[in-house]
């Protein structure tokens, strides 16, 4: 039999083969006459499925066809990736009635959630304005103010979002103390504002009573609670290590357990007088990140953050229609349907039950009611571009007379600073002045202003109740007895006083039997227009349309408005669609 292929036979030495393995391997596909030979020959085998099924790779023991895909929360993972470390921060403002502005608009800016302010000198009567400016939207306030003289006092500026409670604290006759108590979930951080005065005639306490008194006081709080900050102006010189206050002072917070964090002037005169104070061995609210800077007295604020996340900011969910993507066209041409329901009424009050139902229908086809969820960031109203630019030109002037501290540099500093500070003030006085303006003639308004001046809460101050209901049903008996007892006493008055008045009244003049209105004279679209143009633009959530809408659109349905208003004057009936109200107290 012949050799069907022909075979050319290649000799190949030992240092030709090793040569080989440094040269890159080169594949040649044959063609299919090459491979259906080989195949025939029993050289090429292609190996087959394992009992007819494709054979299943396994990745490292694990069977991947049985896993399930798990959907991940991205929300969680977002929210996560957002949160920060809780910031606090202490100054000592000196007075801090003409500050409030500067001190709330810093704060935003830095992001600090609460903020101990020493030397805050409001008293307990005739300060509320200025504690309203504090509680602007987003923040609380609450203060301690010194009991026996003017000057000194402790307050506490915080976000609404942080649970915080007063706690009450023993008086001492050389330092004022404050506490209060923040709850973040399961955590809970005691902080603790110091304001030691110094030595003076109307404070004659030394240094060595407040030692006595602060050792005291720290025997009694440490064990009140695991994590604690301790925090204010101490009025120690803490730079001055060779004081022996400083030394005792020091070893009085190392005997504790405690650690003192400030290590940067806080004062105008370069000492560290105002303190941050922890326990040692408190992980959970470890301090760093500390800072100081920006001086709002001759005192600079000190800024820190804790071990802790800051809880989520405060969230509302809104009910509202997109009146922008409407077209105006469908809309007018859906509205125009609505003067064909006088022809299929007969009753005012089937007119507007017909009228109430389809107009809004056509409202929630073409802007339905969407819910969505806002966050709420602060900010102050009245702060603008060029109190920013003004503010940043003070910081620059602060660094250069921190850096040098000569007498120029000085005299420049406080007319800058001064000049920003009369300039925000001014900001401000003017905003509320303008709302003010705004409210003229309007009770609730001008309320709504006295309130955000005052600080007050903006919650439905209404009575408890478990059914809104049952609270509607007796404010509605509570007036009907008045109503009642009002018949009562009018029935009740003294028949001679009765008679007397009732001579005086048929004494005046009488109008004559042409001028008496017996009948209602039907109006005209014209008139309806006219009425409805010059009304308040004012809507309640009880309206089909919002009035602007309504005005707006208001050609398109006056004929039949014009319908309802006739027939209900006409009847002497009033539509009972419309006899429901919603009533909000101030």
């Amino acid at each position: 039999m012949a050799n069907p292929c022909t075979m050319t036979v290649r000799q190949y030495n030992r240092e030709q083969l090793l040569d080989c393995r440094s040269v890159p391997r080169s594949y040649v596909i044959p063609n299919e006459e090459t491979l259906s030979l080989l195949k025939n020959y029993g050289i090429l085998k292609y190996r087959g499925k394992r009992a007819g099924q494709p054979r299943i790779k396994h990745n490292g023991g694990v069977h991947l066809a049985n896993l399930v895909q798990i959907k991940l929360d991205h929300t969680y993972i977002q929210n996560v990736h957002r949160q920060r470390k809780m910031k606090l921060a202490t100054v000592n403002t000196r007075s801090i009635r003409n500050k409030s502005a500067d001190l709330l608009q810093h704060i935003l800016e830095e992001n600090i959630d609460f903020c101990l302010i020493t030397e805050t000198w409001l008293q307990t009567d005739g300060d509320d304005v200025v504690r309203g400016e504090l509680a602007q939207e987003g923040f609380c306030f609450d203060d301690v103010p010194r009991p026996d003289r003017s000057g000194g006092g402790i307050g506490l500026l915080y976000r609404d979002n942080l649970k915080v409670s007063s706690l009450p604290s023993k008086s001492y006759q050389s330092f004022e103390c404050a506490e209060w108590q923040i709850c973040i979930q399961t955590f809970i951080l005691r902080i603790v504002g110091i304001y030691r005065p110094p030595y003076s005639a109307k404070h004659p306490v030394t240094q060595a009573t407040f030692m006595t008194e602060f050792t005291e006081y720290l025997e009694q709080v440490l064990s009140q609670s695991r994590s604690m900050v301790i925090l204010g102006d101490f009025n120690i010189h803490m730079d001055m290590q060779s004081d022996c206050y400083t030394k005792q002072f020091q070893q009085c917070l190392k005997s504790y357990g405690l650690v003192q964090h400030v290590n940067t002037p806080t004062h105008s005169s370069g000492h560290i007088i105002d303190l941050i104070i922890t326990k040692k061995e408190d992980k959970l609210a470890s301090v760093n990140n500390l800072q100081s800077n920006y001086y709002i007295s001759d005192h600079c604020f000190v800024s820190c953050n804790i071990q802790q996340f800051c809880p989520p900011l405060v969230t509302k969910n809104i009910i509202s229609r997109n009146w922008k993507c409407v077209s105006k066209n469908l809309l007018e041409a859906d509205l125009e349907e609505l003067n064909s329901l006088a022809e299929k009424s007969s009753t005012v009050n089937e007119l507007v039950s017909d009228f109430t139902k389809t107009a809004s229908d056509i409202i929630c086809k073409h802007a339905p009611l969407k819910e969505r969820s806002i966050t709420f960031r602060p900010k102050l109203p009245w702060y603008s571009g060029y109190l920013k630019q003004l503010k940043q030109y003070k910081r620059s002037i602060e660094k250069i007379y921190l850096k040098d501290r000569s007498d120029l540099t000085k005299i420049v500093y406080n007319n800058v600073r001064n000049s920003y500070t009369a300039a925000i003030a001014s900001a401000k006085d003017g905003f509320y002045q303008s709302r003010i303006g705004e409210a003229e003639g309007n009770v609730r308004k001008l309320y709504s202003v006295t309130s955000d001046l005052l600080g007050r809460s903006k919650d439905n101050p209404l009575p408890p109740h478990t059914s809104e209901t049952a609270l509607a049903n007796d404010f509605l008996r509570y007036f009907s007895d008045k109503i009642l007892k009002l018949r009562d006493d009018l029935d009740n008055i003294n028949t001679e006083t009765s008679s007397s008045v009732i001579d005086s009244i048929m004494a005046s003049d009488v109008p004559s039997s042409e001028n008496i209105m017996n009948k209602f004279i039907p109006l005209n679209e014209k008139d309806i227009i006219k009425l409805v143009s010059e009304s308040k633009t004012t809507t309640c959530e009880l309206d089909v349309m919002p009035t602007p809408k309504l005005k707006e659109n208001l050609h398109l349905i006056a004929p039949v408005v014009t319908e309802i208003v006739n027939r209900s004057l006409s009847s002497g009936v009033f539509p009972e669609t419309w006899k429901s109200a919603v009533i909000k107290p101030f």
